[in-house]
């Protein structure tokens, strides 16, 4: 039996498939924007540097390619 999150991810898909191009990418900074203003207010604080900060966590726990590793 599908559940409520079954119907509302499959309800949700559906929408976003059939958005445009740039709706689809309009939706993705919107929801990422959202996504700063929570982090900074759950923070307390100002925009800038809670942008700030998650730009300076974005590699922290990440292993290097081995794709990227200079070969001798």
């Amino acid at each position: 039996m599908p559940s409520v999150l079954d119907d509302l991810r499959r309800d949700t898909t559906a929408h976003v498939l059939g958005l445009s191009r740039d709706a689809r990418l309009a939706l993705a900074f919107a929801l990422g924007e959202d996504d700063l203003e929570l982090f900074a207010r759950a923070r307390g604080l100002p925009l800038d540097e809670a942008l700030r900060r998650l730009q300076a966590n974005r590699g922290v726990g990440r292993a290097p390619s081995v794709a990227n590793v200079p070969r001798s």
